[in-house]
């Protein structure tokens, strides 16, 4: 069971069931954001990476039981105990079958680095309609399989041209890790040291002046 509400409560699942069997989930803030998974063998704490994906799993006693490496598109490997948790690359859920991730919108092949059916929203992030996060795993995610951003630990911040789409990267910005400061130009705006994290909007439109700039 998929917790899919607007936005503005939370994209996260809360629980997995499958069968009789049910897990529950201790989420955070951010999309797929995930701290402790509960189920009948215990509770396990995900330790993650800049791009959310799951690196450890802890139990109670801070001992490491699994761990997972990645290769830059997701090929996934795992050492030490089984796990039945889902939440692996960029926090994403592994189909435990094909090794396939569902990206919500889509499912994506991290053996063939693309999704396996066409991007819903059509040519937004370029004319390959199958491609993953324009290529650029290292710093990119996509965890609704329709446009890639910038992971938000990364501390990127991009502009995104309202007519064509277009996204540029502008500079870093607090995201969660990192410093990143504002100007003094945006205190009228009553974001004084650093950014919230999550998305937001520069400009005319957004929430901060377009007079504001990022501190390199």
């Amino acid at each position: 069971m998929r917790d899919e509400r607007p936005a503005q409560t939370s994209v996260n699942p809360i629980q997995e069931v499958s069968g009789a069997a049910a897990a529950s989930l201790l989420t955070g803030l951010s999309v797929d954001e995930y701290f402790v998974r509960t189920d009948t063998g215990g509770a396990s704490v995900l330790l993650t990476d800049g791009l959310g994906s799951t690196v450890a799993l802890t139990n109670a006693a801070q001992a490491v039981q699994t761990q997972y490496t990645y290769e830059p598109f997701g090929a996934t490997g795992t050492t030490g105990g089984a796990s039945s948790s889902p939440f692996q690359f960029t926090g994403r859920e592994n189909d435990g079958l094909a090794g396939l991730y569902y990206y919500r919108a889509r499912y994506y092949h991290p053996q063939l680095q693309r999704f396996i059916s066409q991007d819903p929203v059509g040519v937004q992030d370029g004319d390959n309609l199958y491609a993953y996060v324009g290529g650029n795993p290292l710093v990119r995610v996509d965890p609704f399989g329709l446009s890639w951003e910038y992971s938000q630990s990364s501390g990127m911040v991009i502009h995104v041209d309202d007519e064509s789409g277009t996204k540029t990267a502008e500079g870093w910005g607090y995201a969660g890790l990192g410093k990143g400061s504002t100007t003094r130009r945006c205190s009228t705006s009553g974001i004084w040291d650093r950014f919230p994290k999550g998305r937001i909007r520069l400009g005319r439109s957004g929430i901060i002046p377009s007079s504001c700039a990022i501190d390199e």
